[in-house]
């Protein structure tokens, strides 16, 4: 339900619609005994009881703080069947509209500027024992104070305090926005104030250079770049940064914790020190960007695909929480369908077509895919692409095979355990908004589900194949596209894959 202008709700008298999500609407509403307009959160009656949790949470734990950089927090209740907060309103836009203003992104001493105030406000949170956990552009809201620019951090409903243990997700998932996540957040390990040291980091890097870290990538892969890629350098996006910028950022999103800056006012006192350090005086770092880069285990990456649902004018991202595998064991999906220990170069699988033994630990996985996978690793595969081995760790990972077509299309053929619930939830969890489309398929091979999004954090058309038969029913094709839409993959990849 959606409030009509001069309508009242708890006395408040709705004015216009802030912005809008999946769960609830904020309003610009007028405070029902004071002269003074205010921000007003209304969650809807469908929410579920796990959002109305977050909800209270964020009025609960950002009304604990006084901070001129934190959104204040004046009142809650329901009405109807609402929930409802009342905060204060602060005209303007936020970091991440700026951002889209720009083409290139922000000066550097505006992005400091900018950072050291939301710098400010989080460590205030931190001082208190709060933990955002939800750092980014669209969180911290800029109006004005006599003409300079101020930052006001805000949307606290999924901080937690940092002894509270009590997660606000079903079956102990976390919640982040996928472009901003700590390692920590993905892997479900202990977290404290430094997840958002990180997704500051994140924040400022995107504000310097107009594009998020580990962009243009499919949620799986952006997930294993924080888990594995080397922190991206400013100034290879735009070559005019201050160098000593890039070490900033590559300290700010260290994967070990301990590693990065120990405050977030630690992080933006370098960035403004960076800013006026002198110009290297020897010769350029290399700026080339590695084509591929080592991902973390496909038992890890699977367990933390990612799911955007829009709450209130911002995304958020369910990643689901590592589950237990056994170290010893690298298990393959076999024709049986059944896990086996790795096979040695010349195992086989039975029947059909000559076996697959060219790709070691992923024989039986190409096996499944003839037209698909290519047999050898140096040759090609469906619509001329070049595969390779995802080059997961030996930790008990499952095999994995990614490749890559001349036309940008990428996919990647993941296998899990027989039984592992991470399978169902990489292709259930994926993205959910409006151009979602599920469908069932049917050919001459089995049947099957196929899932198509778009992804706005990463601009690229998505697609994930699901299959019935026992053979495959423990593997997932994931397909991605930069620059397209879903249904371009439908249409393009998709209709005539040899599946």
């Amino acid at each position: 339900m959606t409030l009509q202008p001069d309508s009242l709700l708890a006395g408040y008298r709705i004015e216009r619609v802030l912005g809008a999500g999946g769960m609830g609407t904020v309003y610009l509403a007028r405070h029902p005994r004071l002269p003074r307009s205010v921000a007003l959160k209304v969650l809807d009656r469908a929410a579920d009881a796990e959002f109305r949790a977050r909800f209270d949470r964020e009025a609960e734990l950002a009304a604990r703080l006084d901070h001129p950089n934190v959104v204040e927090i004046y009142d809650r209740g329901a009405d109807a069947g609402h929930p409802w907060i009342a905060m204060r309103y602060v005209p303007g836009t936020d970091v991440g509209g700026l951002i889209r203003q720009a083409a290139q992104g922000l000066s550097p001493q505006r992005a400091v500027h900018l950072l050291a105030q939301a710098a400010a406000g989080l460590d205030a949170a931190h001082r208190r024992g709060l933990i955002h956990r939800d750092v980014k552009p669209a969180n911290l809201l800029v109006g004005s104070d006599n003409g300079a620019e101020h930052v006001f951090v805000t949307d606290f409903g999924i901080a937690r305090a940092g002894d509270d243990a009590v997660r606000l997700t079903a079956t102990g998932a976390v919640v982040a926005t996928l472009a901003y996540v700590a390692p920590e957040q993905i892997l479900g390990a202990p977290i404290d104030h430094r997840v958002d040291v990180y997704s500051l980091g994140c924040t400022c890097y995107e504000m310097l250079t107009g594009t998020v870290p580990f962009g243009g990538r499919t949620p799986a892969a952006m997930v294993a770049a924080h888990l594995d890629a080397p922190p991206p350098r400013p100034s290879a996006v735009r070559p005019g940064l201050p160098p000593a910028l890039d070490e900033v950022i590559a300290r700010a999103m260290a994967k070990d914790p301990h590693r990065r800056y120990p405050s977030c006012g630690a992080l933006a006192a370098a960035a403004r020190q960076a800013l006026d350090a002198p110009p290297p005086t020897g010769p350029a770092p290399n700026s080339a960007v590695p084509q591929r880069v080592r991902r973390t285990t496909v038992a890890v990456v699977a367990a933390a695909v990612a799911v955007i649902a829009a709450v209130a004018v911002a995304a958020a991202v369910l990643l689901t929480e590592r589950g237990a595998s056994d170290p010893a064991v690298t298990p393959v999906i076999s024709a049986s369908a059944e896990p086996t220990a790795t096979p040695s170069p010349g195992a086989t699988v039975s029947g059909g077509p000559p076996p697959i033994t060219a790709w070691g630990r992923d024989n039986d996985l190409v096996a499944l895919f003839p037209g698909l996978l290519p047999a050898r690793p140096d040759g090609t595969g469906y619509q001329g692409a070049r595969c390779a081995d995802l080059n997961v760790l030996n930790n008990g990972g499952a095999p994995a095979v990614s490749c890559t077509q001349d036309n940008g299309i990428t996919w990647t053929v993941w296998s899990f355990r027989r039984g592992d619930p991470r399978r169902d939830a990489m292709y259930t969890t994926k993205i959910e908004n409006d151009t979602t489309r599920e469908q069932p398929w049917t050919r001459a091979s089995g049947t099957g589900r196929l899932r198509s999004s778009y992804y706005p954090g990463g601009g690229s058309g998505l697609l994930t194949v699901a299959f019935d038969d026992p053979a495959r029913a423990w593997t997932i094709i994931d397909v991605g596209w930069d620059g397209h839409t879903g249904q371009d993959l439908v249409d393009t990849w998709w209709a005539t894959a040899p599946l």
